[in-house]
């Protein structure tokens, strides 16, 4: 019995170990204040409010001389009005203090400067997006887990951590907010599934995601609007039924936390512009709104999304197989998928600046790999079909790890050059 109990806990031990080990070994090698670093240009932005709150309370002159220069500008010091300026939200930086804070108390013993910008602090940058990443594949798994086999289940997640770029923006981006999202994406998912609106612990933990899922990116709203219409029978269900039966008192008191964690970035941003509404990303703007480039961004060697992330044609394939079994979700999968590509592709930066695919779609992962599942479901007693599947994924895991350890972070051909991206790939080899 003890035998079979510690197998499982060295499995589980060994995971997180394997992670960070790849993560800290692929960043060995880059050094920091360089824009491969994990605090630098939009990373620098999201992190910033770190040493802001814990070092420098705020107070610009404090800063280390040209520090935002030194990190790529993502944020600005202005020495003027003391206001350090970040466009983007501060939930990656609430989801990374713990880390931050673990690294703060150990610099200084281990011979490094405690300024919130040497070498510890850029490696609890990640090991928050392995614990992340993690967290996301934990209540994915339960999830899965709930509908389907173990098997499978691990089937599903090694391939989505293999063949496609979730695994280059928790190895190689841990900075970027994309794996938080992912790991908030995922945590709701698992909530929406479990939730009881008599029990006012689920109204904490389904509002707190939300309002963490707002101030890690404002967009993230999309997938609130997607698993409302995943989940829309169950949602009619609650509101006929359980909202006679909930505490208000309870239920009051079990938002305040979710109401306050949203209220700082309204301060923030009244802080930085005076007002409570201001347009964080001035000068950008959704303007190919009228026009939206969809075939750039599932096509284009410019981070297009299926160029890259092949796996999604399986995805697709899923969503299609759903809607011809008459499957009423699979309309809804597709519709999202239609709803999220084209906000994608109205903004002006549709290709989201340096990459490594389109970066836009990987939190999706959470819910997107359901039509997948489906899919292999659907052709449960077809082997050979089975087989082909299989064999499809091994090579387009070879092909999204290749190509993920040649990258240097930005695509730097033209919108179509194929060439230049299939040597790329070769250079792996």
């Amino acid at each position: 019995m003890k035998k079979n109990r510690l197998i499982p806990a060295i499995v589980w031990a060994l995971i997180p170990a394997l992670f960070i080990f790849l993560t800290l070994n692929r960043h060995s090698r880059t050094g920091i204040l360089n824009y491969h670093s994990e605090i630098f240009a939009d990373k620098a932005g999201y992190y910033v409010y770190l040493p802001a709150t814990f070092i420098y309370h705020f107070n610009v002159s404090s800063f280390p001389d040209s520090i935002a220069d030194k990190t790529g500008n993502g944020f600005s010091l202005d020495t003027v009005n003391n206001i350090i300026r970040t466009k983007y939200p501060y939930g990656v930086a609430l989801l990374q203090t713990p880390f931050f804070l673990s690294a703060h108390w150990l610099a200084k013993p281990l011979g490094f400067e405690n300024n919130g910008f040497s070498l510890p602090y850029n490696r609890s940058v990640d090991i928050a997006g392995v614990f992340y990443f993690l967290a996301g594949l934990y209540f994915l798994w339960r999830f899965l887990t709930k509908y389907h086999s173990k098997r499978l289940s691990f089937f599903t997640l090694f391939f989505t951590i293999t063949a496609t770029n979730l695994y280059y923006y928790a190895i190689d981006e841990t900075g970027m907010s994309h794996i938080y999202s992912f790991a908030i994406f995922s945590a709701l998912l698992w909530m929406f599934e479990i939730f009881d609106i008599k029990k006012t612990v689920h109204i904490l933990n389904i509002t707190v995601l939300i309002a963490l899922l707002f101030t890690v990116r404002p967009i993230n709203i999309i997938f609130i609007l997607g698993l409302a219409s995943i989940k829309i029978k169950y949602i009619i269900e609650i509101i006929q039924k359980g909202f006679r039966q909930i505490h208000t008192t309870y239920t009051i008191l079990a938002v305040i936390p979710a109401i306050l964690i949203v209220a700082a970035q309204f301060t923030y941003w009244k802080y930085i512009s005076g007002s409570l509404f201001p347009n964080p990303y001035p000068g950008e703007s959704f303007t190919f709104a009228a026009s939206p480039q969809l075939f750039k961004i599932w096509f284009s060697t410019n981070n297009g999304l299926f160029i890259y992330t092949p796996a999604w044609f399986l995805i697709i394939s899923g969503m299609l197989v759903m809607i011809f079994s008459k499957n009423y979700r699979g309309w809804i999968y597709l519709g999202f998928f239609l709803f999220l590509s084209y906000v994608l592709s109205s903004w002006w930066n549709w290709w989201l600046g340096c990459s490594f695919g389109h970066r836009g779609y990987v939190e999706y992962l959470t819910v997107f790999v359901i039509p997948a599942v489906f899919l292999w479901n659907k052709l449960s007693g077809n082997r050979l079909l089975q087989f082909l599947i299989i064999t499809l994924l091994v090579i387009f895991s070879i092909y999204n790890l290749q190509l993920t350890y040649v990258w240097d972070g930005c695509w730097y051909g033209n919108t179509w050059d194929f060439r230049m991206l299939w040597n790329k790939f070769l250079s792996a080899f």
